[in-house]
């Protein structure tokens, strides 16, 4: 258990953003598809 803890909380914090930017595109883009849905089939 002896390591360069600077370095893991670095990544550890990068990784949570990433993930976060990539939850938030898919639901982005999930209303995106649905709104697109919505008026596609009350034409």
């Amino acid at each position: 258990m002896n390591g360069n803890t600077d370095i893991a909380i670095f990544w550890t914090i990068i990784l949570v953003i990433f993930r976060f930017l990539v939850i938030m595109f898919i639901n982005l883009w999930s209303q995106h598809t649905t709104r697109y849905r919505k008026g596609v089939s009350e034409e």
